[in-house]
């Protein structure tokens, strides 16, 4: 498989896990695509040394001359140079890549990806993972994600659900054929629009060209501060595909993530054996959140009693 990532220095924590989660659950061989506009010496070294343990044979793809730098596009909200460059992959990527999969590095994987890496996209610019306004997305519990519905201002046309750009399987024989000019014409008319940025921009320049997938396992979407519902925690832990920690707060911030979904990171962050930062977050975190520890062990113990019967 070949993947795209954009990060920069404090996203290198959430992409080295990333890496080695997509390995646990997709043995490689796998080509990795790194945008970034200004990486350190150390980070560097950490994400080559994560992509030659996971079997991933790595390029670094530098943001030169950002054609997004001008102030049509600076200015709008929510404007990261690394991530809206993705808006055209064809700059990243070597010439015999036709299909390519954009995660963000706020992700873990949690399953085989081919499923989705291998719908058939040869007429569509990109497939992604699409909300229903009501959030029945074939899952058991309602789609946070349609809370986005109430902050949208660009108009779609009926029937055509928003997608979140954080997983992005992209036909780029497709996207060679656009150009900057194409999203400044598309930029003209809903600049007044945006709340999202690139995100926005791509589901307004392809209404009728993306593969608009409706499926939360291949994007769960989930902020430090959304409650788990009954029975949620285990349904993401078997189910979902690709798990999603959106907004501030990122589960590799130790010290301030919350939510109980810190431990299928750190599920994935063990691979890097790291016996002793392994066990000293999550000591952190336990300290933070002690009535989640005593619960841990409560069904720790009760998991325990019960296989022995």
């Amino acid at each position: 498989m070949n993947f795209l990532f954009a990060t920069n220095d404090a996203f290198v924590p959430g992409l080295i896990t990333e890496l080695y989660s997509i390995a646990k659950n997709n043995p490689g061989p796998h080509r990795a695509y790194v945008m970034y506009e200004a990486l350190s010496a150390r980070s560097t070294k950490q994400i080559e040394k994560a992509c030659k343990a996971s079997d991933f044979q790595l390029k670094f793809s530098p943001i030169v001359n950002n054609p997004f730098g001008g102030a049509e596009f600076s200015s709008l909200p929510r404007y990261y140079s690394q991530s809206i460059n993705r808006l055209l992959p064809q700059n990243f990527v070597d010439s015999d890549v036709h299909k390519i999969l954009y995660l963000d590095t706020d992700i873990v994987v949690n399953g085989d990806l081919s499923p989705f890496y291998n719908l058939d996209i040869s007429y569509k610019a990109l497939a992604a993972v699409a909300v229903r306004p009501d959030g029945k997305d074939g899952g058991p519990y309602d789609d946070y994600e349609r809370g986005v519905y109430d902050l949208l201002k660009i108009k779609l046309p009926s029937g055509v659900n928003y997608f979140n750009s954080g997983v992005l399987l992209m036909n780029v024989d497709y996207f060679r054929e656009i150009t900057i000019d194409f999203y400044r014409n598309v930029l003209k008319e809903i600049k007044d629009q945006i709340v999202f940025c690139d995100q926005d921009i791509l589901n307004a320049a392809f209404k009728e060209n993306a593969l608009r997938y409706v499926d939360r396992r291949y994007n769960c979407t989930f902020a430090n501060n959304a409650r788990l519902r009954k029975g949620e925690y285990q349904w993401v832990k078997k189910n979902v595909k690709i798990l999603h920690f959106v907004v501030a707060k990122k589960p590799w911030q130790y010290g301030k993530y919350t939510n109980r979904l810190f431990h299928v990171y750190m599920h994935y962050y063990r691979l890097q054996n790291k016996p002793f930062s392994y066990l000293w977050k999550c000591g952190v975190w336990y300290c933070l959140k002690p009535f989640h520890f005593l619960m841990h062990c409560w069904r720790k113990g009760w998991s325990i009693l019960l296989k022995k019967k």
